[in-house]
């Protein structure tokens, strides 16, 4: 019995190690990032994120929000084009 859970248990981290790092990417790509979580996947500060992106009209029309709430949403792929398409290279 003893030998069973050291089997499981060995398992369960290696799944996990093998999982974790494409659980993040998932989590990433496809649920949706409030303002919160937004600026700090763009490694910026909250008030660079509202004086020069959240105000762009290419970011307002990616919002989305709840019909009782102020929240905004953001759908990863869409703040990707939008930030993309006001950063200059």
């Amino acid at each position: 019995m003893e030998l069973e859970a050291v089997v499981d248990n060995a398992v369960a981290t290696e799944v996990e190690k093998y999982l974790g790092p494409r659980l993040q990417t998932i989590i990433r790509e496809y649920i949706m990032l409030d303002r919160d979580t937004a600026f700090k996947e763009l490694c910026v500060s909250r008030a660079f994120f509202d004086k020069n992106i959240k105000n762009k009209p290419q970011v307002k029309l990616i919002e989305r929000r709840y019909k009782e709430s102020n929240k905004v949403f953001y759908e990863p792929s869409e703040l990707k084009r939008a930030i993309l398409s006001i950063t200059e290279f």
